[in-house]
Order: structure tokens, then sequence, then C-alpha cells
């Protein structure tokens, strides 16, 4: 079932079978290029396919649909279900004791009444005994379990021992064991396999399984992870140890080696990074702040760089917040207008940040810059509203980047999302528009540079409109001209960039499937991304002065890069040549209870990077100070950057008693000499070992 573009028509939409195990694909349903399948279920014992459409545009086309010939041919079943415009999208469920019930969620999205514009109908659950051909609703109250958004849901099952049993998934899990007539909302007693302050099971639910054998084993799936039954929902296992966060934004306190992270649907988090020395945590990372309903929309988290005990943080439209952690009282500190101004219009995620001139002082964006300078206590209004330019095609609703130069204080620069981007040189006292050259989309970053007081690159995506190419653009005269440095890139969305700490030119770029560097300010770029999971980069920062690069992913947490061979590559590397790139220092595993036994959560190996210019094969050895070889390896190198990692054992000796422990050689702590030789190639270095 493919639902297709989510804004524009497009073909590659529909039910698509395929009967040679996935080489090739037929496409059998297909309404037209707005309408996309969006479910499907399989009557084995009759042979019989139904699909729910979703017109994802007006709601039009939107229905249930059966076929009895694999798809041939297809009828619609629409006797007895709501036949009107509006209707989004159509979950479906079958018995598997009696194929012919079957159950629909639809999202009905008409107004409930002409006198309420605003509030629509939402949820309403069809059953039909025949196969499909007829549908009557099961209920007569209104059920408001999708909360305006039921786009994000549609999944209904059925007890596979009970007909009358079901369950429909949405803010709330929720069950009938009436067939729909009535329902009760799941909650239940949670546990958490690591500590955790939650009570209850987590909002917005998006998946269940019901053991076909034992149907009191539940497995659910929400923005909290994944949740474990076996006593039909009394009691809940939170299986919280699956690395999956999807963050949004992220900061660093550096002093500490501790990140601050806004997620999705996980509020803010925080907790010490791995970078150049093992970290060991007991309690794991926590909450910066949690909501009543066990979780929340983080966005932008900042520790106070002078105040280590306060943290900066904000939820939805700009709702933002400074917290004592140590008494864990919060403040709120969101701007307000003047009384005879109107509301101000924040964004869901609203930009603000600290000043790196000045800790106590604060930016803020709404429709206009807002500015504090003692902590968020009070608030002075720096601009205009932004939004409105000479260009009517740039009007837009909020600013969504703003941005300070970290070399001249009062530089400062802000965008829109549609494209309309401003400067100030005079801290605010006076804006002018730098929009020329610039595409009407949304502005997602602007990253004054840290070298040269002139140069800003500004980072934009589409405006809903599936368009995924990338938009990045750098101006060399404080944004009154722009050029568009994209070329080198796939197609694929930017979502941020960094500047080298060390090289004026080199950049990183964080797209949504990796990450790339390009040492010429966007002329030419290449992937970085071997051993980064195929995943959205949200952010990229520096960590350890600049030592290690850390990326947010949205989907796979934080992860860390040794950035000394990057940087080196391109400060060095003649590509006929080999070059030694450098080194990382290594750390033993730290002894625990029992003589033998081992902490490997504080290790990390060692690591020697270099260039070739041909692939083949290199023969590794390390020596000690006396010249005496402890450690020796091969690996096949390939032409350009290899790495070859140690993790410190010289030996091991496999148990064969009753309580078997495996005996463990390693080299004393000190330094050690890497020897890499192959291909008429010599490279060697000194190398820590702590």
């Amino acid at each position: 079932a493919a639902i297709g573009h989510w804004w524009t028509p497009n073909e590659e939409r529909g039910l698509f079978m395929t009967t040679d195990g996935g080489i090739s694909w037929k496409k059998v349903l297909y309404l037209s290029d707005q309408v996309g399948v969006v479910d499907v279920v399989w009557d084995h014992v009759n042979r019989i396919i139904y699909a729910a459409t979703w017109d994802m545009n007006q709601g039009k086309k939107s229905g249930v649909f059966k076929s009895e010939d694999f798809g041939k041919s297809w009828s619609p079943c629409t006797l007895g279900l709501t036949a009107q415009n509006g209707i989004g999208r159509i979950g479906l469920a079958m018995s598997q004791r009696h194929p012919n019930i079957l159950y629909a969620a639809i999202d009905n999205r008409n107004v409930l009444s002409a006198r309420s514009s605003s509030e629509i109908i939402g949820l309403e659950v069809f059953r039909s005994d025949d196969y499909g051909k007829s549908w009557t609703k099961t209920h007569s109250s209104q059920m408001n379990n999708y909360s305006g958004f039921g786009w994000s849901f549609g999944t209904i099952k059925v007890s596979p021992v009970n007909d009358n049993e079901i369950y429909i998934l949405g803010v709330h899990p929720i069950y009938s064991k009436d067939g729909g007539k009535t329902f009760i909302q799941m909650s239940g007693i949670v546990s958490h396999l690591i500590p955790n302050p939650s009570p209850s099971l987590h909002l917005d639910n998006h998946d269940l399984y019901i053991d076909p054998v034992n149907p009191g084993r539940l497995i659910l799936g929400n923005n909290g992870g994944v949740y474990l039954s076996f006593d039909s929902g009394l009691h809940w296992l939170h299986c919280n140890n699956i690395p999956v966060a999807e963050i949004v934004d992220f900061s660093l306190d550096e002093q500490r080696n501790i990140a601050y992270c806004g997620t999705r649907d996980q509020a803010a988090i925080f907790g010490q990074i791995k970078t150049d020395h093992p970290v060991e945590s007991k309690i794991g990372w926590d909450y910066v702040w949690l909501d009543p309903w066990s979780g929340g929309d983080g966005f932008i988290t900042i520790p106070d760089p002078s105040k280590p005990e306060e943290v900066y943080y904000e939820f939805q439209n700009g709702s933002l917040n400074r917290k004592n952690m140590v008494t864990g009282e919060s403040t709120f500190i969101q701007p307000k207008p003047e009384e005879d101004e109107a509301p101000l219009r924040n964004n869901w995620l609203t930009p603000y940040f600290i000043s790196v001139h000045s800790s106590t002082s604060i930016y803020f964006g709404g429709n206009k810059v807002y500015k504090s300078i003692n902590r968020g206590e009070s608030w002075y209004r720096l601009s205009p509203d932004l939004c409105y330019t000479e260009d009517l095609s740039k009007k837009s609703r909020t600013v969504t980047a703003i941005n300070e130069s970290p070399v001249k204080q009062g530089l400062l620069y802000a965008g829109t999302d549609k494209g309309a981007a401003w400067a100030s040189r005079n801290d605010g006292v006076n804006w002018f528009e730098i929009s020329e050259g610039l595409p009407n989309q949304y502005v997602v970053q602007l990253c004054p540079s840290r070298h040269i007081e002139s140069r800003v690159y500004i980072v934009m995506r589409s405006n809903d409109e599936d368009d995924y190419k990338p938009y990045l653009f750098l101006s060399e005269k404080k944004g009154t001209t722009w050029k568009s440095i994209s070329d080198g890139l796939p197609d694929d969305r930017v979502n941020c960039i960094l500047e080298d700490p060390d090289l004026p030119d080199l950049i990183y770029i964080g797209t949504d499937r990796g990450i790339f560097v390009s040492p010429d300010k966007g002329n030419s770029c290449m992937s970085i991304s071997f051993g980064l999971p195929t995943v959205s980069v949200q952010k990229l920062s520096w960590a350890k002065g600049g030592k290690y690069l850390i990326a947010a992913t949205f989907g796979q947490g934080l992860f860390s890069c040794f950035a000394a061979p990057i940087r080196n590559y391109f400060k060095v590397v003649d590509p006929l040549s080999e070059c030694l790139l450098g080194s990382e220092t290594g750390y033993l595993p730290g002894t625990k209870d029992f003589p033998g036994d081992f902490n490997w959560s504080r290790s990390l190996p060692a690591s020697i990077f270099w260039y070739q210019p041909k692939q083949g094969k290199m023969t590794i050895t390390i020596t000690n100070d006396q010249e005496k070889e402890i450690s020796s390896g091969f690996i096949d190198a390939q032409a350009g950057i290899n790495r070859w990692s140690w993790n410190l054992v010289i030996s091991s000796k496999e148990d064969s008693g009753l309580y078997p422990i495996t005996e463990y050689k390693f080299p004393a702590p000190g330094t050690y000499q890497f020897s890499v030789q192959g291909q008429g190639m010599v490279f060697k270095t000194n190398l820590e070992i702590r």
C-alpha cells in the first residue's frame, strides 16, 4: 500500500502486488495521482483483498475497495459507509475467526455542526458482517480520540478470539468489548526497563500486536517507544532501552561533556556523551522536563554558560522556560507583546539563543525579535514584524531562524517561513532585508562565520511541496548578495551546516540521509557518512574544542566522529602520495569486583588513520618502547582514507572450566609505536594508551 506524495500529485501511489518475492511489482489498484492506498487486509480463506484508499486533497475518493480476483478488478464498498467529501485516513481490520466480519476506523474531517466550523467529526467506527457489502456505524456518541490529527493514526485491531473485542489507536489506546458500541481507554500500571519517572502510557499510539495464541499478550508502539503487556493491558513494561531518540535540536556543555537534547515527544533529555574518554553513567540519561502525559515535544534546550545549574528549554510555540536543575523549579519566561500590540506569532519550533558575547543575554524570534539582558526576567522588542516584506510572495507567518555573528557583537540575522531574510548591524536598532536572490522557502538555519565577519550561510527547505532538493546559500557580504552552493549535494533536504574551527573554508553539512563535507565553501562535496545509519541529521556541533564532531539525528540519537583525520586530509593530502592523518588514544577497560572480570564500557580502542592512493593489504605492527612487538594485524586497505582500530587485547585464553572466565592480557599504560606497511608505503606514529 503506497500513499504517495503528501502534498503534490504523483503516480507512484496505490496498491502494488508482487508474485516473485519483491523482484517486480504490478500496480493493481489506482484511482488517480492524488489518491493513495493506506491500508490493506487479505482474506486468505476466501481469497479476497480489501484496500482503503486515501484522497489526501479533498477526501472525495477516500473509501474501501474489494477484490475477489487477486487485484484484477475492484468494487467499492460504499453501502452504509460515510458517503461524503472530507474523508481522511481509513484503517481496516478483519476477524481471524470469521472473515466475513470487518471493521473500519474512519477519520471524518467534516465539521461537527454548522454552528462549529472548527470542530470536526473525527473518528468513526463501522462494521460489516457480510464481507464488506454493507456497513453499520457501531456507536452513537462522538469519539475524540484522534484530537484533530487523525492522519497520524488509523490502526484498528480485532481480538483473535472475540469478534466483538476491538482495539483502536489514537491519542490513547482504546478498546471495546461490545463490537464498538462503547469504548474504554486503556491505561494500566507502567514499569520501565531503565528507571524513568513517566507514570503512565505515552500518548499518540500507532501500532499494536495481539498474540494469536495468547491474546492477553500485547505489544504496543507509540511515541514513547515499545510497551509489553501480558495481562491485556493491566500492566505494561516499557522497553526504553532502544536507542532511537528523535532529536530535534541539541546543545553541549563542553566543560562537563553533557548534551542537552530537545526530542520529538520525549521532552528534553540530558546526559554525558562519549568522545575522547570513556563514560560510564550508572543512572543513564535523565529528563530536563517532562509533561504530565509522560512526554512532550522538546525543542531548543540550552544550559546557562555561567550558571550550570540552570537550563533553558521550550516546548511547542515558543513556550520558553528557565529551570533550576538543583531545586527542580521552572520559570516561564516567554516574551509578551505590549498592551497595544497584537499577539505574537510563534513557530511550532521557535528559535532563540544565548549570546556568545554575554551569557545573560537571550534573543527570541516570534514574528518579531526580542532581547533580554537578564536571563529572561524582562524583554524588550528589537525588531518590527519581520514577516512583512516588500516582496509579497515572501509574506510569512513567523520567524524560523535567528543567529548572531560570533566575531562581531550586534551583527544579527533572522529568517522566516517564506524565505524573507533580515540583518541588523547594530543589535536590532535597525533592520534591512537581505532576501534578494533567495527562494521563497522555509529558513532553517542562519550560520554567521566564526572566521570572517562578512561571511554567512543560510539553510532553507521547501514549504510542504514534496520538494526534497537542497537549498544552501553563501554570502560573503553580510547577506547583501547570495550564491547557491548546493550543486555538489544529492537531492536531499539540508538541515544544518557547521564551520570547521580551524579551516575557514571547510564546512560540514547535515542532510536527511547523512553528512557531507566541503573543503571549499560548498563548491565541491563528499560524503563522510560511513558508519552512520541512513538517517536525518538535524544538527551538528563541536565537542572537546573541535576534536569531535557530534551529530544529532532524528531517529537514531547522537553520534560522534573523531574529526582530525578529516581536517588533516584537506590540509595535506596529495592524491598521488600516502599520508598519515592522525591517531586516537586508547583506553584500557576498568576492573570489576571479581579478578579477571573487566568493565568493557570503560574501554576505547586505539586507532590510526591514513590515506593511500591505491588499495592493497597492509600490515599493522605495534611495538613498545624497547621496540618489542606486542601485537600485529592485517587490513585490506582501500584507495583513500583508512582506519585501523585495536581493542588493546594482546592475547586471550578461553576458560573451559565449570565457572569459565576468559583470560585477557593487556598492554601497560604508556606510549607505543604503530607501524603500517605495505604496497611500498610505511606509516609510523606514536600512540598513547591510558
